[in-house]
């Protein structure tokens, strides 16, 4: 969704109330008045028209982005780092069960400063081959 300067959503607005609510002949209008401009969608019209009307403003509602991020404080970061130097092979659901984390809050912490943990895959170990193969 493009966003738009404040006025040209005052002149939205203004070809919305000229055109009498009606939105696809405010968008006509607003082509003919501002052919250098960006054209909004019919809809778009209206829409500024309601949040002028309900809120007062033209300024997009900030109030409610869903959830905020937290931030990650110092403590828990030394915690995480400090479990994983004392045991490298441990894996990050374990460090975050230890821990009161949550499990990408350690992927995160571990990420930052270029740490990437990996769990040891047990191999079999390579035997003295025979005689005829040269290696």
């Amino acid at each position: 969704m493009p966003v738009y300067s404040h006025c040209e959503q005052v002149d939205m607005v203004f070809m919305y109330s000229r055109a009498n609510g009606v939105g696809r002949l405010a968008k006509q209008l607003y082509e003919e008045a501002f052919t250098n401009r960006a054209q909004p969608h019919h809809q778009t019209f209206s829409a500024s028209f309601c949040q002028l009307a309900e809120t007062g403003t033209l300024k997009a509602n900030t109030v409610d982005r869903g959830r905020s991020r937290r931030l990650r404080t110092p403590l828990p970061e030394e915690r995480i780092l400090e479990h994983i130097h004392h045991d490298p092979s441990v894996s990050t659901r374990h460090v975050a069960a230890t821990l009161p984390v949550h499990h990408r809050t350690v992927w995160r912490v571990l990420h930052q400063h270029l740490l990437y943990p990996y769990h040891y895959q047990r191999m079999h170990a390579l035997a003295q081959g025979c005689g005829s193969c040269t290696f």
